[in-house]
């Protein structure tokens, strides 16, 4: 275990540093590089790119005598470029291990490959001719302060009082780079501008439609034209006075006014809407509708005025004239009439007069009065009704027509008539009253035949008579014969009677001898045995009809038989004859058997096979039933004889029943076994039981129900080609020792209790899987789950492990762990390939995992939850640790969360090890111990990851440096980066208070203060920095800023950073400002006043602009 135990130390939560550790070999060493950054090029206003991409050293070329720590660096050399503001940074990279070093260059091109821009003149801009200050050329460059600028311009005037100036314009920065246009400007003079129309004034009716129109003016260039007016209202409401402004302002904001009036006149009349003439007729009511008025000038609705007339007509009825008129505002008046005409042309109408009748000439006729009189109403006027009368003779005696008409008069002579029409005649026959209608007589009786009785209301009549006989009969003795009686009277009507006499046979047929009623058995055949009959008067004839019912069960039938004798005249006489056939015997078997029979195995014989076949008579579906029991007789010297008796019941659908039992003797080949089917080494063939097994909870047969017991029979289980993989269901489980591959599958409620036992589980094979387990301890448990040499690709998973809490009494450690990985073989060989990824560990006295010294290699430590770690006491310090790992190599620990890790925890330095996107909370200090005096921590240092991500630690943070002998490491080997932080030797005094200086002498501190925070590499802490301008050439440069926010803002070119002009500036090559024209004027000078002053490899403005400081115009 570890040896710094016994020093005097506060430990607290640690991650890694990783440094490269190369071993010895034997071979001579050769250094290269595998891959090395390209060459950039960039613009002359980029700076150096922020992300450095690092070269990379192919360590397999070294030989295998180097025992050393690779160190990589790099150099910046700036060489300038052939133009302004171009330059080339030159980057060397070196490395070196044991001696070896290797350098190679790469270039950072800074290069000015973009034009200059003309800022001046805008292109197209209309300026007044006092105003001309923005009409000169002028450029600039991103890279260059001065361009040369060379211009040619000339005019001309597209309208009066403006001059188009064009410029033609090349530009140049001294690094080759041109631009060429050409901008034009419009200058306005002062005068006035001028309308080329404007419309005339207008006097108009209301009803002419009022046309706005527009001013037009010839020159439109850099014109602004709006126009305005309004509208009043000075005399009625229907006229108004229409006023039109025209306004024409120049680029100099000089303006000319024009306008108009158009006057609008009202002398329209009203437009008035009269209703149409109506004609009514009476008694309808007229429907009055009103005139409406509207004013078109006005747009308004008008009120109207109206007057009525009435006239009377002849027969009193009316005529109404209605005179509408309407004025408008302006005194125009409009008007007309409508003429509303009632007249009578209805006549009355009958409210009700005598309906048409029609009389016998027996009747009585009724009087006027009976008969009534016809009323009329008329809607208009009184109503005169009168009655005529015509009668008209009918065809013969005692017939006539009588019409009573009635006729309706209003007093607009409106007529109506109506006609009541009253008919006598005769129109009953003579009435014939026979005694019978039919009279029957039986063959060979005596006839008797009554006259008719007539009579007639009327008139006298005639009759006739006759006689017609039928043919006979289809019978013997039967005949029919009609009598027909015809009285007419003198007016055609006549009656008709007929009587008919009928001659009948009515004696049916009778059997002489019939056959009785019988029972017979269901299989005798029917032997069909026929009736005799005779008839008295006529030949008759017998029919036969077969009925068959089935009885109660199979086999049974009855029979019925049904004689019919008839004769031709329908007579007829009918008898049943019944048979029915019964089951009353049982059945019988096709092979009857054995009523006692012996069998033995040691002859070769057999138990036979049931009877199966059975025979009845009447019932082909009558059942055979067995009950088989049988007995063993397992007494001495009875060879398990096997005793069967099987009871036959064979009955049909009548219940008729055959019983009989057979017995079997049966001496069996004895086949020992577990006869209880239940038992997982149930035999089914053997019948005398020596034994059963039953599977435990774990589902092994014969198992001991313990967790330890099913563990092993797995493993020998997957040793012969089975599954190793074992579920444990929920329950509580001893400690276990595994020593082969298994993959241990947990259910909820699984728990292992090591509660009074030294471990958990115990892991001493390779490929165990532990998944899904909750593993409680107490004080006397060293560790959850320990995991020993020989036990490589272990994974412990999704495990709750907590309650730890004995201190190791193998090595004196004070502490107890939750997963302890731990090399206890003679050749000191670490366990390889760990995984313990999403277990939960809390309430552990010392250590949630530790892979000791050099306990453990390939491990990943991921998802995992700690909390409540609590400390120990040991010679008066408290120690806790949430990961322990000291010279273990490729460990990665990430996606983990500590939380409330009580006292300190620590995680101790290793070789390759990844530490990323952990979580923390409540965990206060870090230990950092090495297992050399001269380990080198790289900018990725764990304790800078942790101080971002850990909230509360400025300032607090106490980092250890120690080697495993306790002794504080040499301080000039290690850098750490929290500015303040605290450094203590093994007495606890304070090693060094402040890291920004020299430590001990023996070291410089490379990594000072935030350095491992310091992203842009500038040196300065992001608390630190101050954002804003850092070009000092920029108009607002702050002096104080330490990071470029890119707000900087560069003067115009020819002006100063207030706006204000900078003549020789603004001009471009080869010009000078002329401050009484206010304008760059061109200078020639002599070759020997213009030459490259400031030596920088161009001639230009700058050095004109020298040269005219010191020699004013007269340099020649």
């Amino acid at each position: 275990m570890l040896s710094f135990l016994n020093k005097s130390l506060l430990f607290s939560f640690v991650f890694f540093i990783y440094a490269t550790q190369i071993f010895a070999q034997t071979s001579e060493p050769l250094l290269s590089f595998s891959s090395f950054p390209d060459d950039i090029i960039l613009s002359c206003n980029d700076g150096m790119p922020s992300e450095i991409e690092y070269p990379v050293v192919a360590l397999d070329t070294l030989g295998t005598s180097c025992d050393g720590i690779q160190t990589l660096n790099y150099q910046d050399l700036t060489i300038p470029g052939d133009c302004s503001n171009t330059y080339i940074v030159q980057r060397t990279w070196s490395a070196e291990i044991c001696g070896e070093t290797i350098s190679s260059v790469q270039s950072f091109t800074f290069a000015d490959t973009t034009p200059p821009v003309i800022i001046s003149p805008i292109d197209g801009a209309h300026v007044c001719e006092t105003d001309l200050v923005n009409i000169y050329p002028a450029a600039q460059d991103d890279c260059q302060f001065g361009v040369s600028l060379n211009f040619e311009n000339s005019e001309s005037v597209p309208c009066e009082g403006v001059i188009l100036r064009t410029y033609d314009i090349s530009v140049s920065d001294n690094c080759g780079n041109t631009t060429i246009e050409s901008r034009s400007v419009y200058i306005h003079d002062q005068a006035p501008p001028i309308f080329s129309s404007v419309p005339p004034s207008l006097t108009l009716s209301c009803a002419d439609a009022v046309i706005l129109e527009s001013a037009t003016y010839d020159c439109d260039m850099g014109m602004t034209y709006s126009e305005g007016g309004e509208v009043s209202y000075p005399n009625c409401s229907g006229s108004f006075v229409q006023t039109q402004t025209y306004l024409l302002t120049d680029a100099c904001d000089v303006t000319a006014n024009a306008s108009r009036v158009i006057t609008v006149e009202d002398d329209i009349p009203p437009v008035l809407v009269i209703p149409e003439d109506l004609t009514l007729s009476c008694p309808e009511d007229p429907v009055l509708e009103l005139a409406t008025a509207f004013d078109v000038c006005s747009n308004e609705t008008l009120a109207v005025v109206e007057e009525i007339d009435t006239v009377i007509s002849n027969c009193g009825l009316l005529t109404l004239v209605r005179t509408f008129s309407a004025t408008d505002a302006c005194g125009n008046l409009a008007s007309g009439f409508q003429t509303v005409t009632v007249s009578d042309t209805t006549a009355p109408v009958f409210s009700f007069f005598p309906s048409d009748l029609a009389f016998d000439c027996a009747d009585e006729i009724p009087s006027d009065e009976t008969l009534g009189y016809a009323t009329a109403t008329d809607e208009c006027s009184e109503v005169l009704i009168t009655l005529n009368e015509v009668i008209t003779d009918g065809d013969c005696p005692l017939s006539y027509l009588r019409e009573r008409v009635f006729t309706a008069l209003d007093e607009c002579g409106n007529s109506a008539s109506a006609t009541q029409r009253i008919s006598v005649s005769d129109i009953t026959a003579p009435q014939i009253v026979l005694s019978a209608d039919t009279v029957f007589a039986e063959c060979g009786g005596d006839l008797v035949n009554d006259p008719p009785e007539i009579t007639d209301d009327c008139s006298d009549f005639t009759v006739t008579s006759s006689i017609s006989y039928l043919p006979e009969g289809t019978c013997l003795g039967q005949a029919i014969s009609t009598f027909t009686y015809v009285a007419t009277d003198v007016c055609g009507n006549s009656s008709t009677a007929t009587k008919t006499v009928i001659v009948t046979d009515n004696i049916a047929p009778v059997f002489s001898s019939f056959p009785a009623d019988t029972v017979l058995s269901c299989d005798v055949e029917l032997t069909l045995e026929l009736p005799e009959f005779d008839d008295a008067c006529s030949t008759a004839s017998m029919s036969e009809t077969l009925t068959e019912v089935s009885g109660d069960c199979p086999g049974e039938r009855n029979v019925t038989r049904t004689f019919t004798v008839s004769d031709p005249c329908g007579n007829t006489d009918t008898r049943i004859q019944s048979i029915a056939f019964i089951d009353t015997t049982p059945p019988t078997f096709a092979i009857v058997p054995p009523e006692f029979l012996e069998v033995y195995w040691l002859d070769g014989d057999t138990i036979p096979l049931p009877v199966t076949d059975i025979i009845d008579a009447c019932d082909p579906n009558a059942m055979l039933t067995m009950d088989e029991s049988s007995s063993i007789d397992e007494s001495e010297g009875a060879d398990l004889a096997q005793t069967i008796t099987r009871t036959y019941l064979a009955t049909d659908g009548c219940e008729n029943e055959t019983t009989l039992t057979s017995t079997i003797v049966y001496y069996p080949q004895i086949i020992q076994g577990c006869t209880d089917s239940d038992a997982c080494n149930y035999n089914p063939e053997a019948n005398l039981d020596n034994g059963c097994f039953y599977n435990d909870m774990f589902g092994f047969c014969n198992g001991d129900n313990t967790l330890q017991g099913a563990i092993d029979a797995t493993v020998a289980a997957a040793a012969t080609g089975g599954s190793n993989v074992l579920v444990v269901p929920a329950g509580t489980f001893s400690p276990v020792s595994i020593s082969s591959s298994i993959v241990l599958q947990a259910d909820s409620g699984a728990i292992i209790d090591a509660t009074g036992h030294m471990n958990g589980i115990t892991i001493t094979g390779p490929s165990v899987n532990v998944d899904g387990f909750s593993i409680l301890g107490d004080d006397n448990t060293v560790s959850g789950i320990e995991i020993l040499s020989g036990a490589d690709n272990a994974t412990v998973r999704n495990c709750d492990i907590s309650g730890m809490a004995l201190a190791n009494p193998v090595n004196g450690s004070p502490l107890s762990y939750g997963v302890l990985c731990y090399q206890n073989n003679s050749n000191g060989t670490p366990v390889s390939g760990t995984l313990i990824e999403g277990n939960t560990f809390h309430d552990i006295s010392g250590a949630a995992i530790s892979l000791s010294t050099n306990g453990a290699t390939a491990t990943q430590i991921s998802g995992n939850t700690f909390s409540d770690i609590t400390p120990v006491f040991f010679e008066g310090e408290f120690i806790s640790i949430g990961i322990q790992a000291a010279s273990t190599t490729d460990l990665s620990v990430f996606n983990n969360s500590f939380h409330m890790v009580i006292g300190a925890t620590s995680v101790l330095l290793s070789n390759s090890i990844d530490i990323y996107d952990n979580t923390y909370s409540s965990v206060s200090a870090f230990h950092i111990e090495t297992t050399t005096d001269n380990a080198t921590f790289s900018s990725l240092a764990y304790w800078a990851r942790a101080e971002v991500n850990i909230p509360g630690n400025t300032n607090v943070l106490k980092v250890y440096f120690a080697n495993l002998e306790g002794e504080i490491a040499n301080p000039g080997a290690f850098t750490f980066a929290n500015d303040g932080t605290e450094v203590f030797d093994s007495n606890g005094e304070t090693y060094v208070q402040d890291c920004h200086g020299v430590w001990d002498g023996s070291g410089i501190l490379t990594a000072c203060g935030c350095d491992i925070f310091d992203e842009d590499l500038d040196g300065v802490c992001p608390d630190d920095e101050v954002e804003g301008c850092t070009d000092v050439a920029a108009c607002n440069y702050d002096p104080l800023a330490t990071e470029e926010d890119n707000s900087c803002i560069e003067d115009p070119v020819g002006f100063d950073c207030n706006g204000v002009l900078t003549p020789n500036e603004f001009c471009g090559s080869g010009t000078v400002w002329n401050d009484q024209s206010g304008e760059c004027e061109v200078v020639t000078l002599g070759p020997a006043c213009y030459f490259d002053t400031n030596a920088n490899g161009s001639v230009d403005s700058a050095d004109l602009l020298t040269l005219l400081a010191a020699y004013g115009l007269i340099c020649e």
